[in-house]
């Protein structure tokens, strides 16, 4: 079977460097091809349909499907949610679902053992897919899914104008139809915040200009460590208090925290992005109370993780934060620089601390990761059990180099496969 992307550059649809880049993105942000192949504007949801359903010889699911409100009761929404399938149609025999992945085995086998029915399926994209599972079944996803979803509804006869786009920080603080607007960003329709109101002053976006094309990946870093030259440790724990502890021990024995001789050999050794997230997370929970990690796509910083006290995971893949309004990541975001100090009482900020839980911390860290000239990620992270000493403070920033030149080998294993 051919992959999606020769398929299309043998169509003439993108080229090898279009289909370079979204590998590149794939590596650093996730998804699958074709997500970031539509989020980059080298094709669009309709022609990712075409060629998905060429690639398995299977239908694609509809821009107007409806499942069946029998097919629906097949299968609970908790199993549609962790298998990412959607069941549409049904008879006593035979199922009809919508998946991602038509040619995993194990998949199909799992739902036809909980269904009890021959499993037949249709192949559809992250974005309709998980467009419709929240409209059917109110499964909500990262708000970075939700803006290919914006795109996969847009022919469809609910359209986006009734589909808004949700983010818990940006409609908490500001209502749909108040202070937000729709901006055109790289054909793709993204509702940003475009004005903030207080007491003292106002800040407008400009939507007119259209925003600067993205850098490239791939410059080189200024620094790395090579782990086979230290001599590794393990470290003493910080001095914690028994609630902290309760906090590690609730984590189980595979989230446990990392000391920083730990973290280097982890990062250097991780393959995918999701085990580097989780291990920088471990990492930062020897010095703090909680810590989440995002992403930064398209203007919105948005959130992918997190481990610690009153971290919901789920909620914190939720988080949408624009960085045309001030916050601590803001600050973060575009001075490219470690910020490391108070949690001033920005609305944003203090949105930001309600839906986490807990005191208004006195202080908080907030370090950028850079790939190339492109701040891809950021890391956030309060409650310190103890102050950092110079020395921790520049481990942080090691580790960081770490994270950097993990997404460049990342990035170097795409263009060298």
């Amino acid at each position: 079977m051919a992959f999606l992307g020769e398929l299309l550059v043998e169509a003439g649809l993108i080229n090898g460097v279009q289909l370079a880049e979204a590998l590149r993105a794939k590596a650093v942000f996730g998804g699958r091809i074709g997500t970031n192949l539509v989020e980059l504007g080298f094709i669009d949801d309709a022609t990712l349909h075409l060629f998905l359903s060429r690639q398995h010889g299977l239908p694609a699911l509809p821009i107007d499907a409806q499942p069946d409100a029998a097919a629906l009761q097949c299968l609970s929404p908790a199993a549609c949610n962790e298998l990412n399938v959607l069941p549409l149609r049904c008879d006593a025999n035979d199922l009809l679902i919508a998946v991602l992945d038509p040619t995993d085995q194990q998949l199909l086998q799992k739902v036809a053992d909980l269904t009890q029915r021959r499993v037949r399926p249709v192949v559809a994209s992250e974005g309709r897919l998980f467009a419709l599972m929240r409209d059917v079944l109110g499964i909500e996803r990262t708000p970075r899914l939700a803006v290919i979803e914006a795109e996969a509804l847009r022919a469809g006869q609910a359209g986006i104008g009734q589909t808004p786009l949700r983010s818990i920080l940006r409609d908490q603080l500001f209502p749909l139809g108040a202070g937000v607007g729709v901006e055109q960003d790289d054909d793709l329709e993204v509702i940003t915040l475009v004005e903030v109101v207080d007491d003292s002053e106002s800040l407008a976006t400009d939507t007119s200009a259209p925003p600067p094309p993205l850098p490239p990946f791939g410059s080189p870093f200024d620094f790395e460590i090579r782990t086979a030259d230290i001599q590794f440790h393990l470290a003493d724990a910080p001095a914690i208090d028994p609630d902290v502890q309760r906090i590690h021990a609730a984590l189980g024995a595979a989230l446990r925290p990392l000391s920083f001789e730990e973290v280097l050999v982890a990062i250097d050794t991780c393959t995918d992005r999701e085990s580097l997230a989780r291990n920088v997370l471990r990492y930062v929970l020897w010095y703090y109370r909680r810590a989440l990690i995002f992403t930064v796509q398209r203007g919105l910083i948005l959130g992918w993780d997190g481990l610690g006290d009153r971290v919901d995971r789920d909620l914190a893949a939720k988080l949408m934060i624009p960085v045309s309004v001030p916050s601590v990541f803001v600050t973060a975001f575009t001075s490219r620089q470690v910020y490391h100090g108070p949690l001033d009482n920005a609305p944003i900020n203090q949105l930001f601390v309600k839906i986490l839980g807990g005191h208004h911390p006195e202080s908080c860290h907030v370090v950028p990761f850079v790939v190339g000239k492109r701040v891809v990620s950021m890391l956030y992270a309060d409650g310190c059990i103890r102050e950092l000493n110079p020395a921790q403070s520049s481990e942080f920033a090691m580790v960081a180099g770490q994270v950097r030149r993990a997404f460049e080998r990342f990035i170097a294993r795409v263009d060298g496969a």
